[in-house]
């Protein structure tokens, strides 16, 4: 553990410099037991706070099926029935035995620190790949239902055809992602985009931090920030640590930042018009 060695910095590095930032501690003095397991707590706090901004996620992460077994997926017994099923992919930590969509730690870490994982509360994008049937598997992007209306609105839930939408729950603990019409059983694959999962626990003080560098300085003086008032701490005019906090997260947003390229309904938009004059489209 050293807080000079961005490999080596671990949770207690950053609690006890937040500790040491806010005036709760002093130089030369170290932090107790007590001290250090309230940083620790509210360490996870922000973070899963944080988790939920989209621009304070570091990337994305595709997360794919490639054959869909329906006889695998559960029913929503508030939309449907046994006789009138409505299936939805279940998203989160333990979503793949279900046929859905499996989230967690990065297994390929060294040493990795995210014990725990949660489901998402929204997706970025939900594709479908047809991979039977064809030279290349295809990608079709499928349309967005933002709302829970949109989706009841569809007459016959239970159809199987061609997909076009998706419609996400942010359930808990697995969210619920319906597509409409259902894929053909065992001709299609399915895969969704998400935000890359902050860690949200660590099980011990040692574990040491498995993120951008970029994110060390913002833990600190952000945490340090939040430790005041638990210890009756005030920040007073020519205090430079809430300016310091708040840049570290902007450089965070800064670097994290991906806007799509704007689409228009095809409704909205209309066919190029051919000029004789100019021999061009306009």
């Amino acid at each position: 553990m050293s807080q000079l060695t961005p490999l080596e910095t671990s949770v207690d590095d950053i609690c006890q410099a937040a500790l040491k930032e806010c005036g709760a501690v002093g130089m030369g003095q170290v932090a107790t037991g007590e001290e250090v397991t309230d940083a620790w707590a509210r360490l996870q706090w922000m973070l899963q706070e944080w988790g939920e901004d989209p621009f304070m996620v570091w990337a994305s992460q595709t997360i794919t099926i490639q054959n869909i077994d329906v006889s695998l997926l559960p029913v929503d017994t508030n939309m449907g029935t046994s006789s009138y099923p409505v299936y939805y992919f279940p998203v989160g930590p333990g979503a793949g035995a279900q046929g859905g969509f499996e989230t967690g730690p990065d297994n390929t870490a060294q040493t990795p620190t995210q014990s725990i994982s949660v489901s998402p509360r929204r997706l970025k994008a939900v594709f479908l790949r047809q991979s039977q049937g064809v030279g290349l598997p295809i990608d079709y992007p499928l349309m967005r239902m933002e709302a829970e209306e949109d989706f009841s609105r569809i007459a016959l839930k239970g159809m199987v055809s061609f997909p076009g939408a998706f419609y996400y729950r942010p359930s808990w603990p697995l969210g619920n992602l319906f597509i409409a019409p259902l894929p053909t059983d065992r001709i299609y694959g399915l895969g969704i985009v998400m935000r890359q999962q902050m860690p949200i626990q660590f099980l011990t003080t040692a574990d040491i931090f498995e993120i951008p560098f970029l994110f060390f300085n913002a833990f600190y003086t952000n945490l340090a920030i939040r430790l005041r008032p638990h210890y009756g701490i005030r920040t007073g005019p020519g205090d430079h640590l809430p300016e310091i906090a708040r840049g570290a997260r902007a450089a965070i947003k800064a670097n994290a930042a991906q806007i799509a390229v704007l689409e228009l309904p095809q409704e909205l938009s209309r066919p190029r018009i051919y000029n004789i004059f100019s021999d061009r489209s306009y």
